[in-house]
């Protein structure tokens, strides 16, 4: 395969640098646990994981009450069913940050072999994180973990106003960094990641390791590490068992 030449690469945080779901699930559960609704298990805050802090709380909702109440849970990694109040949402949001604020931390793990890539990686390219969870968490996140030192920029949704698959946080990196996308390689983990690639025109690399729910999984692994995202595109996709593989990909 003939090696690519990216000046820029691009990071997803959860479920590609960090699993960061014990956490999440201790926060989740803290929230509710305040209002006596089962608890979620670390399992099923994996299938719910990628769209951001308000879908997250959302979904956690609905399958709490709905196992409350003896209904079968949906086990569709899609948006709530719209079955949350508006203002009881808010307040399960506000729950859910000032318990996560609280333990941001403390289970939260860096997979095997990212720091040895980020090392490797950030000796002759810029590296730059682009994650769908707020920006002040995930620069503090990388902080605690070590990883900040090896990253240009950390940054979330709230810095750009826009949420993956929307490609905006991806153009605002690849601007700052004054790189075009052709030269930008997109590390993610999920079905949104890979849409935000797509849509910005950029190469994905995409990581079976994290929370991809077995669709993706599946199509990803079924093609070929070379194959286009869509027919006629230029995009090229590759998948990697470990980060470790993004080392055979890009020319060190």
């Amino acid at each position: 395969m003939t090696k690519q030449r990216y000046e820029l690469v691009l990071f997803d945080l959860d479920g590609t640098l960090v699993d960061s779901v014990p956490d999440l699930t201790t926060a989740l559960n803290l929230m509710l646990d305040e209002r006596s609704l089962p608890k979620a298990t670390e399992l099923s805050v994996r299938q719910i994981i990628g769209e951001g802090q308000r879908s997250l709380v959302e979904r956690a909702l609905v399958r709490a009450q709905r196992q409350a109440s003896g209904e079968p849970s949906d086990p569709s990694r899609g948006h709530g069913d719209g079955s949350i109040a508006t203002n009881v949402l808010d307040d399960a949001v506000l729950s859910f940050r000032r318990h996560y604020s609280a333990n941001l931390c403390v289970k939260t793990q860096i997979y095997t072999g990212v720091v040895e890539v980020l090392r490797t990686l950030s000796a002759h390219k810029t590296l730059a994180v682009a994650t769908n969870k707020p920006g002040r968490w995930a620069r503090s996140l990388c902080d605690s973990l070590g990883l900040s030192p090896h990253l240009r920029w950390v940054l979330g949704e709230d810095d750009v106003g826009a949420r993956k698959p929307d490609p905006k946080i991806l153009h605002e990196l690849c601007q700052r960094a004054s790189v075009p996308t052709e030269s930008t390689l997109f590390v993610g983990d999920s079905r949104i990641d890979w849409q935000a690639a797509e849509r910005a025109d950029m190469d994905f690399a995409f990581c079976t390791y994290g929370y991809a729910d077995e669709v993706t999984l599946h199509t990803a692994t079924q093609l070929d590490r070379e194959s286009s995202l869509r027919h006629g595109s230029p995009q090229r996709l590759y998948v990697c068992q470990t980060l470790l593989d993004l080392l055979s990909l890009t020319e060190i």
